[in-house]
């Protein structure tokens, strides 16, 4: 599994993807400077009955705890160590705290390597910031024209953009409608022999249903009315039986149960371990600085019953989560200084670098050649303020925080993971800064200028772009719309003419378009198959 790039092609030859993941190969290091960290992982599954029953979203899991672990690790120590003689720690502290992690969620695998691949600053911006500072004149003039190429690029391809947008429109309506007036078309011409002879119209559009429905090759099996009382739980469910809107039994061993026919309603739920994961948000610390922070969960249902009783619903339950979690994250973050959130531990102050151990990632022996002044600024690492508590404290306080709450709604909360902090896009341009300038800092002032100039053309690109397809989208929505509304009055028109006939229409028409893709036990005790057993919808 890897992180950071994508492999398209194994093999001698192997081929990579072009494509950059810098959510998930962008982390900051403990003296807060900016690193690109690819990686990959290899697990083996151990036990085959914890990985199928004990977690849901097993592939997530992964990716998230393998994240999270590196993005610890990485913030403990400097970009120099990051980039040079540590790698091989992080490699085996990361194998260890993926396995302890994996093994508390019982998800039944082992990781039996983790290997860092690439490991650069970002971009390759800091490599470029140590060549001579004459071509810094150079940069300037390339940012302003990188911004004007941009600029002449996009709004012709915004422009395209906004008619394909209002012709895809124009075609949706014809389609919308065409649609419409083909479906009625061919609904009043059935209507028309429905009136002529309704019973041998009913009686052979009926059977034409059951032959299509029942002649594909999966099963489709149905428990009959008469098997009312039987449901089944599966390995790895719950279920409450709820009666006249109470909860009169709460079920969480997997077999054949028994429930009153007619009155009783099964809601199922999951007794695995579940993934909770909520947008990036953009919170300051406490020197008020901005940064994006990405948390995980894991958690279950632990109390059916209450569970049912407070939310009810899967979708309630993420709402929920969704404001717990991120109240808890916000308060704590809020409080705390940004190497607190980064950091875990005050071991960066604590390593004796080797000069000879700077690595400078994937770059060619030219660009090595060129980059040799780097080693030494790398090479001395600022004491950083002491942390007192780190990543990982913080992340028990949102834990804590958090479970003072979620019991009420039958939920257990196993854990809350910050997964990255990265800084907001305005904190993020300061730390490049800062990071060329310990080098460049007369060229500092001939880059800040270009890059104010880039900006501003980036943001003229941006407002004219979001003004020309905006326009565009009320043009081809309000198309949409007018279609949507020819199309709801053709259908109302000819399905009106005999509401009785359309309901038994529409839903053999339904029973064709469904039940074929079904391999899964369903009671044909609801309303929709009400014409399912009878012609005439019992």
């Amino acid at each position: 599994m890897s992180f950071g790039f994508r492999t398209e092609q194994a093999g001698i030859n192997t081929v990579f993807s072009q494509t950059d993941y810098p959510e998930e190969s962008i982390m900051l290091t403990g003296d807060l400077n900016i690193v690109d960290v690819e990686w990959i992982i290899q697990y083996r599954i151990m036990d085959p009955k914890q990985w199928l029953f004990n977690v849901e979203n097993k592939t997530k899991t992964i990716r998230d705890i393998s994240q999270s672990v590196v993005n610890q690790l990485v913030g403990d120590l400097g970009i120099i160590d990051v980039m040079g003689n540590m790698r091989t720690t992080i490699e085996f502290e990361a194998q260890k705290q993926m396995n302890n992690l994996f093994e508390s969620y019982g998800l039944g695998i082992n990781v039996s390597a983790v290997r860092l691949q690439n490991i650069v600053p970002p971009e390759g911006r800091v490599q470029d910031s140590f060549e001579d500072v004459n071509r810094a004149i150079q940069d300037m003039n390339r940012l302003i024209n990188e911004g004007r190429e941009a600029y002449n690029k996009e709004i012709p391809k915004a422009r395209g953009e906004a008619d394909r947008l209002i012709l895809v429109a124009k075609g949706y309506a014809a389609e919308r409608i065409n649609k419409a007036k083909g479906d009625t078309n061919r609904f009043l011409s059935v209507l028309r022999e429905y009136n002529r002879a309704p019973s041998a119209t009913r009686t052979r559009l009926y059977y034409e249903m059951v032959e299509n429905v029942f002649q594909g090759k999966e099963p489709t099996e149905l428990v009959d009315k008469n098997l009312r009382p039987l449901y089944i739980i599966k390995e790895g469910e719950q279920a409450v039986v709820i009666r006249f809107g109470q909860v009169v039994e709460v079920v969480t061993a997997a077999g054949l149960k028994f429930k009153a026919p007619f009155i009783d309603n099964v809601v199922r739920y999951s007794k695995k371990i579940l993934s909770w994961d909520g947008d990036p948000r953009r919170i300051p610390t406490s020197e008020n600085q901005f940064i994006w922070v990405d948390s995980i969960a894991r958690w279950k249902i632990q109390d059916p019953l209450r569970f049912y009783s407070a939310i009810t619903t899967m979708e309630q339950a993420y709402s929920r989560l969704d404001d717990i979690i991120e109240s808890a994250t916000r308060t704590t973050i809020a409080r705390n200084s940004l190497s607190e959130a980064v950091r875990n531990s005050n071991s960066i102050n604590n390593i004796d670098r080797k000069l000879s151990g700077l690595s400078l990632g994937e770059t060619s022996s030219e660009k090595a050649n060129r980059l040799k002044d780097i080693q030494t600024m790398l090479a001395i690492v600022e004491p950083q303020p002491e942390i007192k508590k780190g990543r990982r404290l913080l992340s028990q306080e949102m834990l804590a925080s958090a479970r003072q709450v979620t019991p009420e709604f039958g939920i257990e909360l196993i854990d809350i993971i910050i997964r990255q902090i990265r800084y907001s896009d305005d904190l993020t341009e300061s730390v490049y800064t800062r990071m060329i300038s310990e080098r460049k800092r007369i060229a500092q002032a001939y880059r800040a200028y270009g890059d104010g100039r880039k900006k501003e053309l980036f943001g003229k690109l941006e407002n004219e772009k979001r003004t020309i397809l905006s326009r565009a989208y009320e043009s081809a929505e309000s198309i949409r719309g007018r279609a949507d509304a020819e199309a709801s009055h053709i259908y109302a028109s000819a399905y009106n003419k005999n509401i009785n006939f359309f309901e038994f229409w529409r839903a053999i028409k339904s029973y064709q378009s469904v039940l074929p893709k079904f391999n899964k036990t369903l009671t044909t005790d609801i309303d929709y198959f009400r014409f399912l057993y009878d012609k005439t919808g019992r």
